[in-house]
């Protein structure tokens, strides 16, 4: 295998990726509602969270109706 990056530099890059996952989880720089690009969350699990959160809320009569283009 032919690697472009140095053994140092992937380590550097290591180093600092953990070092600004750290600083964005302590400082709650992205919110919970974030889907995409965050570990354990995807751009499929966003339009799930949608769905149940007006479930819920037209299950309590506070939704009358709701369209939600290319979802359903």
């Amino acid at each position: 295998m032919i690697s472009i990056t140095s053994v140092p530099g992937k380590i550097m890059e290591q180093i600092l990726l953990e070092a600004m996952l750290r600083h964005i989880e302590k400082r709650v720089v992205i919110q919970d509602s974030q889907h995409g690009f965050i570990k354990g969350k995807s751009c499929l699990t966003n339009p799930v969270t949608i769905y149940d959160g007006v479930d819920y809320f037209s299950g309590q009569g506070k939704v009358d109706r709701c369209h939600l283009p290319g979802l359903l």
